[in-house]
């Protein structure tokens, strides 16, 4: 900053910051002196955190994992850590005695997720007949149980699928040989999978969910942890300086959805940055979370740029800020799929 005016970096349209040496900072990174930046969305291992809920699911994870077959269910809201999860549990598999694929695009019908399915364990089958492509696919299973390894297949966004691409799922997980599944199915969504799994027409697949599990949000003292443990990955050294008060109010802001928090963090961050402030207390977060809530509603299709210009004898009315529905909490037990009238009997 020169002369009470702000120096603006072309590559990032943000204000450069001139640091000890006579070198500019252009982003909150170096500013702060981080090693990186702590609030990516993309999802990243060694920021990886392992909450209550996380423990509770990998704990469910590996009780399906020990049975060796069938359907192991975890659900989770947009934005609760799904994705990270299932990559940390991954990376965490012993490579010699399990192979995985995932598959994260489910918008398509049964015909076509065999061959997806034989396309993420590295079989080519695009223009061959489904009859082949099962096949093949049964092949390379029993070839990897001769080998005592372990077949794992992870369906991401899974609330996506039709019923017939469940049911062609469900055909996959019946193969076996000696006693012994020869593909496990992990299937990871949005709350909507669970609806879908109560379906009428999927009782079959119902009846081999061997466990069943919802990644709910953080509590607010894991959300604290969550945002230090985060920041101090990324080299953080108590700068900018974090007030208690700050933290509360970024857990109501969030709901202690990480996503949420990540993308809230960041635009924290960088306002610090922007006003060249090296401690941060609630009055940040709440006018940080207002800019974001105006920046939601310009994304509105309802949202009007013209407000002062309504017809004669309409009043403008204030933009309504609808709170997201509060996350469900957290499930350690199986889901009753049937309907309230059954479960009374």
């Amino acid at each position: 900053m020169t002369g009470g005016r702000v120096d603006w970096c072309p590559d990032t349209g943000g204000p450069a910051r001139q640091q000890r040496g006579g070198s500019i900072s252009m982003n909150y990174i170096d500013f702060f002196g981080l090693r990186a930046s702590p609030f990516n969305l993309t999802p990243d291992l060694k920021f990886y955190f392992r909450s209550e809920p996380q423990r509770r699911a990998l704990s469910y994870l590996n009780f399906g994992l020990s049975k060796g077959e069938g359907f192991v269910v975890i659900t989770g809201e947009i934005g609760a850590g799904k994705s990270l999860f299932i990559e940390y549990f991954l990376h965490n598999l012993p490579k010699q005695r399990a192979v995985t694929a995932t598959i994260s695009s489910t918008q398509f019908e049964a015909d076509s997720i065999l061959r997806m399915v034989a396309s993420a364990f590295g079989l080519r089958e695009e223009k061959a007949e489904k009859a082949v492509v099962f096949r093949n696919l049964e092949a390379f299973l029993l070839e990897t149980h001769r080998r005592n390894a372990r077949t794992i297949l992870i369906v991401d966004e899974a609330q996506g699928l039709p019923i017939s691409a469940l049911e062609e799922l469900r055909m996959l997980s019946n193969l076996n040989r000696q006693n012994r599944s020869l593909l496990q199915i992990f299937l990871v969504g949005q709350p909507g999978l669970r609806r879908k799994l109560a379906s009428a027409s999927l009782e079959q697949l119902r009846q081999r969910i061997i466990a069943i599990y919802h990644l709910a949000p953080l509590s607010e003292a894991e959300a604290k942890q969550y945002i230090l443990h985060r920041l101090r990955v990324a080299g953080w050294h108590n700068d900018p300086a974090l007030a208690e008060e700050w933290f509360s109010a970024v857990y109501r802001e969030t709901r202690g959805v990480p996503r949420l928090i990540n993308n809230l963090c960041d635009r924290l961050l960088w306002h610090a940055f922007v006003e060249e402030k090296h401690a941060v207390g609630e009055e940040d977060v709440e006018l940080v979370a207002q800019d974001m809530k105006l920046d939601a509603e310009g994304l509105s299709l309802d949202f009007d740029p013209n407000p002062d210009l309504a017809p004669p004898g309409e009043p403008s009315a204030e933009a309504e800020v609808r709170p997201l529905k509060q996350a469900a909490s957290g499930s350690d037990r199986v889901v009753d799929f049937r309907n309230p009238n059954e479960r009374e009997k």
